[in-house]
């Protein structure tokens, strides 16, 4: 027998053996050894969008709120500004600024999943909308 022949014999016998009686054909479903099983599979529609839109972080808006209706009724209390007039203002910003604002905020978080935030944001704002 030929060296030519004798290595193309053994190269069909060890191909084949690698697959055994296990092959693709006889196991369907189960996915090849070489195949990637990260990705979908073709009856598996893809998602229209695989990640979620994130809008952006929430807390700087309700910490601002927080921070300027805080400083102004702090202007307030200490009478650095004894006008009577000048508690307009602050009960403006402390409804809407301090009030409805935080209380987007709070929202926000909630929807990011962040239960402090939400929680921390939404007393404040029901504190503010309640000072009105």
């Amino acid at each position: 027998m030929s060296s030519a022949r004798l290595g193309a014999l053994t190269s069909t016998f060890v191909g084949s053996a690698s697959v055994g009686c296990w092959s693709s054909a006889l196991v369907e479903g189960m996915p090849d050894m070489n195949e990637d099983t990260r990705s979908l599979h073709p009856e598996q529609p893809p998602a229209d969008n695989p990640r979620p839109a994130v809008w952006g972080d929430p807390a700087p808006l309700g910490l601002a709120g927080f921070a300027l209706t805080t400083l102004l009724l702090s202007i307030i209390n200490t009478n650095l500004l004894k006008e009577s007039a000048a508690i307009a203002p602050v009960l403006g910003l402390a409804a809407f600024y301090g009030g409805l604002a935080q209380f987007a905020a709070g929202l926000f978080e909630f929807r990011r999943g962040n239960t402090f935030g939400a929680t921390a944001f939404v007393s404040y704002a029901a504190f503010w909308l309640s000072y009105w």
